[in-house]
């Protein structure tokens, strides 16, 4: 665990106290004791070094020493439409996100989904441990999930949809026209099998400008798309220098 995610807008010579699970793997797991230093952040931006103040039998007392808060500045979101997955599968996708840094994970269910629901409070804790175990300051938006037209129709029209699907391969230097001008950009995964005709209808001919993606011509499973497509769009929009 490279930092400790403790909700809220704590600053310097503040409190925290730690409890349940958390509490748990700091003193039984971690094995830190008073006076042991523990990095922080609060799943919005803000990261912290806290000291180890008091350790009780449920709880510790960390005081903050020091605060800064990352800018996210005016980048370009990466929204992630995953699928709907079994959970262990749609919760392994959330977890890569979070260690790209995806802003938001939007479930989206579709004609081919053998899984229809996704537990929220499942996925926001793979979110919680991804973002501790990862150092990423943010923790991203998870939507309910929603069928796909419902999702499509919340994209504002000056962003960008990014569709990853095997067999749209007539214009491979389609990812070219993702870069760090688009305002945000929506990264569609479909479920084993791919989006159906009228899926893709919906996703290529909308109001949403829009790109294929195309990864090869090898038949990539859902969760792999996800990650692979996830690095590629991270890596045209500038995040990794």
């Amino acid at each position: 665990m490279r930092q400790l995610l403790v909700e809220g807008n704590w600053a310097a010579n503040h409190t925290v106290n730690i409890t349940g699970g958390d509490f748990h793997h700091l003193v039984v797991v971690l094995r830190r004791r008073p006076g042991d230093t523990v990095s922080l952040t609060n799943g919005r931006g803000r990261t912290g070094r806290a000291k180890i103040a008091k350790i009780s039998r449920r709880e510790a007392a960390l005081v903050i020493e020091a605060v800064r808060d990352a800018d996210a500045g005016d980048r370009s979101k990466i929204v992630l439409c995953q699928a709907v997955l079994p959970a262990d599968r749609f919760n392994f996708v959330v977890t890569k996100a979070v260690e790209m840094a995806v802003d938001e994970i939007w479930p989206v269910v579709c004609e081919r989904c053998t899984t229809r629901a996704v537990s929220l409070l499942r996925a926001l804790k793979a979110a919680k441990t991804a973002v501790e175990q990862s150092g990423n300051p943010f923790l991203p938006v998870i939507a309910p999930a929603q069928p796909l037209e419902a999702v499509y129709s919340a994209i504002p029209d000056h962003d960008f949809v990014v569709v990853m699907h095997e067999h749209i391969v007539s214009s491979r230097n389609d990812w070219r026209k993702v870069n760090p001008a688009r305002r945000n950009i929506w990264l569609f995964v479909g479920p084993e099998g791919g989006f159906t005709g009228k899926e893709l209808s919906v996703l290529m001919q909308g109001r949403v400008a829009v790109c294929s993606g195309y990864l090869g011509p090898t038949v990539l499973r859902s969760e792999t798309a996800a990650v692979a497509a996830t690095a590629v769009v991270s890596h045209l929009l500038g995040r990794y220098g």
